[in-house]
Formats: structure tokens, sequence, C-alpha cells
């Protein structure tokens, strides 16, 4: 049975989410310092190989995918966007901490949206119809190696639906430039729809004990509650850009 590679890759910086500003579905661009890192990153790390690359349709996926795979033209869906925040989009938390529907919107829930946003229900929703017929088709047509270019709220609400080991969004936090594999094969995925997440990318290039370069793998298994060496303290709802 055919093992399928699904990488994650978290598009690059940009300047908005620096300035702690809810950046959604608002086409920002990369900053400079943010491409600089992308291209510091493909030079110094190996990003995978892949068959096939899926992008969301904002600029900051787009411009991440030319960085890090120039030869590989983009499948671009526009389900595999970020939250849409409303009418706060643009604001920073300090900025709205008065306004009554962001009180409201805080507060959680399926049906917690910003003015003219989406709802929570409503985003996963859409993420989770494009990742299932994403994975089906690879499955389908025997692919077995894809990149999926997206947003970090895509990425960890994903990994808290389709990962395993289970863990909530907020233990998975990606950065910039960064991401995960995830492996599975047909039999589990049209089973119980899980896929299990497997290291993080890109891969750091280190000298071995014999002086040797080789990929270093950073997946930590050293914990009973095994999951990758990500920070936790999931804190871009507070900076607004996931």
């Amino acid at each position: 049975m055919k093992t399928y590679k699904i990488y994650l890759i978290r598009h690059g910086q940009i300047q908005g989410s620096l300035d702690g500003k809810y950046i959604g579905q608002t086409d920002e661009k990369l900053s400079e310092a943010g491409e600089k890192e992308l291209y510091e990153l493909k030079n110094k790390c190996t990003y995978p190989e892949i068959e096939v690359l899926f992008s969301g349709s904002l600029n900051r996926c787009l411009q991440t995918c030319d960085i890090l795979y120039p030869d590989r033209q983009p499948i671009v869906m526009d389900g595999l966007n970020e939250f849409d925040f409303g009418e706060f989009e643009g604001q920073t938390a300090e900025k709205l901490k008065d306004d009554p529907d962001f009180i409201e919107f805080l507060e959680g829930g399926e049906e917690a949206k910003a003015p003219f946003g989406e709802s929570n229900l409503d985003f996963v929703k859409r993420i989770c119809e494009t990742f299932e017929k994403i994975v089906d088709a690879l499955m389908s047509n025997g692919i077995t190696e894809a990149g999926i270019v997206t947003h970090g709220g895509v990425i960890s609400t994903l990994l808290s639906i389709y990962g395993s080991p289970e863990a909530p969004a907020s233990s998975w936090r990606i950065e910039p430039g960064r991401g995960c594999l995830l492996t599975g094969n047909t039999g589990i995925w049209s089973r119980i729809k899980k896929l299990e997440v497997m290291d993080e990318i890109p891969y750091e290039i280190r000298d071995d004990e014999t002086g040797e370069m080789k990929i270093w793998n950073h997946y930590n298994y050293d914990s009973e509650f095994y999951k990758p060496n990500f920070n936790p303290e999931y804190d871009d709802d507070e900076d607004g850009e996931n």
C-alpha cells in the first residue's frame, strides 16, 4: 500500500502580523524581511521534493510558492485562504478591546464571527472540504508527495482535526516559512480520515559525528504524548495573523 506525504507550509512573514493586526483575507504581500527569511531558509535548509503544489490564492502564499518552489506551478484554491476577520481586518486587539462585537467574538464558539466576516464553523467547514478534496484527489491519482502553502490558522486547524497524535489547534504553532509532514495511506484515510504528523520542515543539514552533512530530523518522540517541537503557546489570536 502506498504511503502519501503531504507537506503543510506556512507562508512567509508579513508586516501586518508584526504590527499585531488581524490579517486574515486582507491580501498583504510578504514583507521585505519575510522574503529574505524565506531565501535564507531555502539556502540553509532542505525543503522536500514534491510532485504537485497547492496554494491559497492570497499574494503571501503565491510569493512563498515562487520562492520555495519556482519550478512548480501551484494549483490555487480559495478554500485554503485564512479566516475572514471581516470588520476586524487590519485592526489590533488593543484598538478593538472595547468593541462589543469584538468582545463577543473573543468568547468563541462555532457561530462566533466578526461583522461581515465568517464564523468559526464556516471557516472549519471551508478548509476541511478543501483539504479532503486535495487528499482524495492525490490518492485517486496515486500522487504520493504534495505541498500545500497556506496560513498558520489553516494549518493548526487542519492538524487538530486530521492529525495524529491528536492535539488542539492551540498546540500547533507553525512559524512563517516552516511547516510539517503528514503521512498516511488510503486504508486509514478512508476509514477514519487521519494522517500521522511525522516531522517539521524544512530540514536542517548538519554535520554528524563523522563530519558528513546529513538531514536533521526535528521530530521529538521523548514525551508520552509526542508532537513536533512547535511552541504550544499559540498566540496568533493576539497578533492577528494566523
